[in-house]
């Protein structure tokens, strides 16, 4: 299971650091530099100068640049993973300033510390909301996010719902996504089959549907009810869920990491 202030995925944990160095600003000038992630065929920048900001894609003169797979750095993320241990061991390559690079343990626990207090903390007070599917449905009602069609019985449509409200609430949620995916979710009542068309694309109006997408999706999901309601609520890792056969990708997978951002908790206030 994902613990509270955990993350999932590269895209969550990078949020994560940057909504830790907007809560805190002096988190960006302890490091004071560019930092620069290859995970894979994926690169983010981290920029430690002045107030700081995350973006996805490569710097033009990083102090430091950091290489290692997406699952070594959640790991490191995480606090599982000792930065020295990664880098005697080759986990982690680093070029430029390594002393800079050092300082990445300071912004990963702050992003942890905020995240795991943030979970515990139910939004706007009152009493902690319920774990799981019933929390996504819930959150759903009170914002009046049902779509008509939904299939009766699926957990995971609590989960549509919120991917929703995520979409109608955050204008800038589909630039930060750029993608459609096509969920096949099994395991419904009975054994049903639900299947459901998201967009999420700067070029294209937002939109959750039930049936078969309209025109072919960007990233094609096959996970059971149960798995997703899971996975929306981080008890299930998305890696983990892929590799061991419980969620199948097809299509433009890296996609698959921006999950998180859609079927997150909703729009927060600015800090």
């Amino acid at each position: 299971p994902l613990a509270e202030g955990m993350a999932a995925s590269a895209s969550e944990a990078f949020d994560a650091i940057g909504k830790a160095m907007q809560a805190d600003a002096t988190l960006a000038s302890k490091v004071g530099g560019v930092l620069q992630f290859e995970l894979g065929s994926v690169s983010w920048t981290v920029n430690c100068t002045g107030e700081g900001s995350i973006a996805e894609g490569r710097a033009s003169a990083p102090d430091a640049t950091i290489t290692m797979s997406e699952p070594d750095f959640l790991k490191l993320y995480a606090g599982t993973l000792n930065g020295t241990t990664a880098y005697m061991s080759g986990k982690m390559k680093i070029k430029g300033n390594i002393g800079l690079a050092q300082k990445l343990a300071g912004l990963t626990a702050a992003a942890r510390k905020r995240g795991a207090a943030a979970a515990a903390t139910p939004s706007g007070g009152g009493a902690p909301a319920a774990a799981g599917a019933g929390a996504a449905a819930g959150a759903a009602g009170r914002a009046g996010d049902a779509i008509v069609g939904t299939p009766p019985g699926f957990e995971s449509d609590a989960v549509f719902a919120r991917m929703a409200a995520n979409l109608r609430t955050q204008p800038r949620l589909p630039a930060k996504v750029e993608g459609s995916f096509g969920f096949t979710v099994t395991g419904g009542p009975g054994g049903a089959v639900a299947e459901w068309w998201v967009v999420a694309r700067s070029d294209a109006a937002p939109r959750v549907a039930v049936g078969k997408p309209a025109t072919k999706p960007d990233c094609l999901v096959t996970i059971s009810d149960a798995h997703l309601v899971a996975l929306a609520a981080g008890k299930l890792n998305g890696m983990s869920a892929y590799l061991s056969g419980k969620m199948k990708l097809k299509g433009d997978m890296r996609l698959a990491q921006k999950l998180a951002a859609l079927v997150g908790a909703g729009p927060r206030s600015k800090l």
